[in-house]
C-alpha cells in the first residue's frame, strides 16, 4: 500500500506540473468587428494557450451567420498578429496581418481592411 500512495502522489504532483503556467495570451477573448455603417459584424474569440480561434462569421439576412476554420499567431514583442483562414465571407483572402495597438487591431489581406475592437459577445449564440 505504502508504494501505491507514493506512486499517486508522483502522479499528482506530475499533472499539477502539466498546468498551464505561462499566462494567457493578450488576445484571449472576444473582439468585435467594427463597420463603417453602424451594425453588427464578425466577432474573432482567441483561445489564451494556444494558436486556436472561433470566428463567428457577419450576420446573414436569415439570421446565420459563418463558422470558418482559422488560427493565429501574436507576437507580444512586436504587436504582430498573422490569422489564418478564409474569415470574411466571399473573400478569398486566406492570410490577414495587422499590428495590435491596445484594444483594437486592423487586419489587412490584399485591398481589404477589417477592423476590430476588444470586447463584444459571439452573435447568435
Amino acid at each position: 500500500m505504502k508504494s501505491f500512495s507514493a506512486l499517486a502522489f508522483l502522479a499528482s504532483v506530475l499533472l499539477a506540473a502539466c498546468g498551464p503556467d505561462v499566462p494567457p495570451s493578450p488576445m484571449a477573448g472576444n473582439w468585435s468587428e467594427v463597420l463603417a455603417e453602424g451594425g453588427r459584424g464578425m466577432t474573432l474569440t482567441f483561445d489564451g494557450y494556444s494558436e486556436k480561434m472561433s470566428v463567428h462569421g457577419r450576420p446573414q439576412a436569415d439570421g446565420t451567420h459563418t463558422h470558418p476554420k482559422a488560427t493565429y499567431r501574436f507576437d507580444g514583442a512586436t504587436g504582430s498578429l498573422v490569422v489564418t483562414g478564409r474569415i470574411l465571407d466571399g473573400d478569398k483572402g486566406d492570410s490577414w496581418q495587422g499590428t495590435v495597438q491596445a484594444d483594437r487591431f486592423d487586419l489587412v489581406s490584399g485591398a481589404t481592411t477589417l477592423r476590430f475592437e476588444r470586447g463584444g459577445e459571439a452573435h447568435g449564440h
